[in-house]
């Protein structure tokens, strides 16, 4: 695996961490539209009902390797509300 797609993977993983257990600090991370969509997703959470997450990896070129795969997939399986989709330029949306 090249190291910067290792990256993007840990980036992905953090910041999925990073909003579930609101992380204020994010604000000096990320951009202000994204620090926008950040509280749009604690407000879902908060409410009464649980909202299910999809989180959809798309690429135009090769999929995630095996284990890139598992990784996200381990850090996502406690997340029972998070279903995970790969897309790349073969498959059909």
């Amino acid at each position: 695996m090249s190291q910067r797609r290792a990256n993007e993977i840990d980036k992905v993983i953090s910041i999925i961490s990073d909003i579930l257990v609101k992380k204020e600090a994010q604000q000096k991370e990320v951009n202000p539209v994204l620090w926008n969509k950040i509280k749009e997703i604690w407000a879902a959470f908060d409410r009464p009902t649980m909202p299910t997450v999809q989180l959809h990896f798309c690429s135009n070129m090769a999929p995630l390797v095996p284990n890139e795969r598992a990784r996200i997939i381990a850090s996502l399986k406690p997340l029972r509300y998070i279903s995970f989709y790969e897309h790349t330029i073969d498959t059909n949306l």
